[in-house]
């Protein structure tokens, strides 16, 4: 048997009991408790920007091979949101 629990306003109750298949059950309970616990809040998205210069006029293709290392410099200027909405 799965039991399945869902955020779900105003009281608690069992929702409904579905056969998956022979002899396999779900159960669903909506209850409010969930609704502000931490580990049943949606995940949000996390955006990065990405800031573009422009190349020198004097840039040329094969100016690429010469580079031997790679630099990945990241800046936090766009915290996570932890606060939930309501």
């Amino acid at each position: 048997m799965q039991v399945r629990f869902v955020c779900s306003e105003p009281r608690a109750m069992i929702s409904s009991i579905t056969e998956l298949s022979t002899c396999k059950y779900a159960l669903t309970v909506q209850t409010p408790m969930l609704c502000r616990h931490p580990l049943f809040q949606e995940e949000r998205p996390v955006w990065h920007s990405i800031d573009c210069n422009v190349l020198p006029k004097d840039y040329k293709e094969e100016d690429k091979a010469d580079r031997t290392q790679i630099v990945m410099v990241t800046e936090d200027k766009y915290p996570s949101n932890d606060r939930t909405e309501e």
